[in-house]
C-alpha cells in the first residue's frame, strides 16, 4: 500500500484531515487550511539560542494560525506540499534576519523569558512559554538584539 492510499484511508476514518483523533494538542484557531502566507526561516542561519527563540515564536503563532516555517533539507517535501496542495505563499525575505522576524510578529508577542542555552534554563524557558500564551524565549546573549524589535515591553521575566 502506498503512502497516499494510507493517507486517504486515515482521512476517511478520522473525518478531519487536519486532526489526529483524540489528540491532546490544541487545534489552531483558524485551522491549517486558513494559512495563506508562511514566513520561512533557514535554521542554518541562526545560533542555537536564536533557534530556540524562533521555535517558541513558531509555537506561539501556531496556536492561532501557522505563520512561521523552519526550513531544513528534510522538510522541503512538506513545504512543497503546502504550496502545491494548499496554495500557501512562502515569504523568504526574512529567512536569515532574526531581528526582522521578531519585528514582523511583535504584535503577537506579549513578553519574553530569558535563558542560557548552555544550561537547564532553556527547558524552564520553553515550559514557561508553553504555559503563557504569548511569550517567547530569548537567550541571554541575544537580549540586546531582541530588545529593539520588542522594545514595547517594560519588563521581562528574570
Amino acid at each position: 500500500m502506498r503512502i497516499p492510499d494510507l493517507l486517504c484511508c486515515f482521512l476517511l476514518v478520522s473525518g478531519d484531515p487536519f486532526r489526529i483523533p483524540n489528540s491532546p494538542y490544541p487545534s489552531p484557531t483558524l485551522g491549517p487550511n486558513q494559512t495563506k502566507v508562511l514566513t520561512l526561516f533557514d535554521e542554518a542561519k541562526f545560533s542555537s539560542g536564536q533557534l530556540v527563540s524562533l521555535q517558541t515564536l513558531q509555537g506561539l503563532l501556531a496556536r492561532y494560525n501557522p505563520q512561521l516555517f523552519r526550513s531544513n533539507p528534510q522538510q522541503n517535501f512538506f513545504l512543497s506540499e503546502l504550496v502545491s496542495r494548499f496554495h500557501v505563499t512562502v515569504d523568504t525575505s526574512l529567512q536569515a534576519d532574526y531581528t526582522a522576524l521578531l519585528s514582523k510578529f511583535r504584535s503577537s508577542i506579549g513578553g519574553f523569558v530569558r535563558f542560557n542555552v548552555s544550561d537547564d534554563s532553556v527547558n524552564v524557558a520553553i515550559s514557561l512559554c508553553a504555559a503563557n500564551a504569548n511569550w517567547i524565549s530569548v537567550e541571554i546573549a541575544d537580549i540586546s538584539i531582541a530588545r529593539s524589535p520588542l522594545s514595547r515591553f517594560g519588563k521581562q521575566t528574570p
